[in-house]
């Protein structure tokens, strides 16, 4: 058979060399959403990080709670050292942190404008740790919510260039992947930690969503089949269990933990819904969550 010798098909040497990074980048990223608890996450997380050619990497969540305070999760892949000084109050304030809160676009830290001594302080810090070079991934979390994610990738100052004009694009690349996944693992474990908080069951999970997507009191006692008295009764519950101060405070807790990404907008007349199996995992995050309580059948009745 004869072959066919085309030079604009065949790889440059250092396409073949981006080519074979690129694919063990995959390969590592690929194995975090497959893993059970924090502390395999953030092996897999640093597996990912060093594939990528990185030395560094942090990923960041900042969840609004009820009462109007932050909480926040961070995976540290870099120098123990950095954790002391990224805990909530100094997170909030943290210039890549106040960037992923307004922006949605990756930049690298030469990009990143500083606003004062303080920020000047917090790079400086950075770069003590690992992050000398700097990739900054905004994740958005969706319309209407106040949960940011951050991931950053980094390396030492005097490292290989992986963060170089030329590099920079497959590593963007690899690092918008590498932020999916890590998001997903995020939103699967924060909605099992409401879930088991606040012992929700997936017809709280509808009503949650209807509240969220402005349907009226009447509208949900219809697609329920409750009365409006019962459906004040229900949400004044789920209230108490999300410790918010009205049901459009809990339906937005619901949805700053994702519990309601799976639940489609709808205008169809009154069903049953239930929760995707995979929306209930749940081992790892934070110490001590659990699955949460069973399903009922879908014959019983609301209540």
């Amino acid at each position: 058979m004869p072959t066919i010798n085309n030079p604009a098909l065949t790889p440059a040497p250092d396409e073949v060399m981006v080519g074979a990074w690129a694919m063990g980048a995959l390969a590592a990223l690929g194995r975090i959403s497959a893993t059970q608890d924090a502390a395999e996450c953030l092996a897999r997380f640093f597996d990912a990080t060093r594939a990528m050619g990185a030395s560094a990497g942090l990923y960041s969540v900042l969840i609004p709670e009820a009462d109007g305070e932050l909480s926040s999760v961070t995976l540290f892949a870099c120098d123990p050292g950095f954790a002391h000084g990224f805990e909530i109050g100094a997170a909030v304030m943290h210039p890549w942190l106040r960037y992923a809160r307004q922006h949605t676009t990756a930049i690298t830290g030469q990009q990143l404008p500083l606003q004062g001594p303080a920020d000047e302080a917090a790079v400086a810090l950075a770069r003590q740790h690992g992050f000398g070079h700097c990739l900054l991934v905004p994740i958005a979390a969706g319309a209407e919510l106040g949960r940011t994610e951050l991931l950053c990738l980094g390396a030492d100052a005097d490292a290989e260039p992986v963060f170089g004009a030329n590099e920079v694009r497959p590593l963007r690349a690899l690092a918008h992947a590498l932020a999916a996944e890590l998001h997903g693992w995020f939103t699967l474990k924060l909605q099992a930690s409401l879930l088991q908080e606040a012992r929700l069951q997936p017809q709280d999970i509808q009503v949650l969503a209807w509240e969220w997507q402005g349907l009226s009191t009447k509208e949900i006692a219809h697609r329920t089949g409750m009365s409006i008295a019962a459906v004040d009764s229900r949400f004044q519950r789920l209230n108490f269990r999300l410790r918010c101060a009205n049901r459009r405070a809990a339906a937005r807790r619901a949805a700053e933990y994702g519990l309601l990404q799976s639940v489609p907008y709808s205008t169809a007349p009154a069903q049953r819904p239930s929760l995707k199996s995979g929306d209930a995992a749940a081992q790892g995050y934070p110490a001590g969550a659990v699955s949460p309580p069973p399903r009922r059948s879908a014959s019983q009745p609301w209540r």
